[in-house]
């Protein structure tokens, strides 16, 4: 059972990624695009500061998709309630191309 959310903040965030050539863009976008959709693993790609996260009820191995509820923790926001872990659900997976840029959005909001 996933408890309704009361309270909340919001982080948007965004990283840039400057190719020398098209073949590495690609290469990159794809493994980077997959690391930010894959958050069983998010754990293993934080670093100093690792982020407890998983995909309610599927597949460990499975990339998250719109609608996917998730359970996440971070270290650095105190959440005193439900031993620090926020229950989200995933709003929006879009992929933008120009000529010039490749962009994922990855929108989630506290589960309501």
């Amino acid at each position: 059972m996933v408890p309704v959310n009361k309270q909340g903040s919001e982080n948007d965030v965004s990283a840039f990624l400057i190719c020398e050539s098209e073949t590495e863009e690609f290469d990159q976008f794809k493994k980077l695009s997959n690391n930010l959709l894959n958050i069983n693993d998010w754990n293993v790609i934080a670093g100093k500061n690792p982020v407890e996260s998983y995909i309610d009820n599927k597949n460990q191995s499975q990339l998250i998709q719109e609608n996917d509820l998730a359970k996440i923790k971070i270290p650095k926001k105190e959440n005193k309630m439900r031993n620090g872990f926020a229950w989200v659900q995933v709003q929006k997976i879009q992929i933008i191309e120009t000529e010039d840029l490749k962009i994922i959005v990855l929108q989630m909001k506290p589960h309501s």
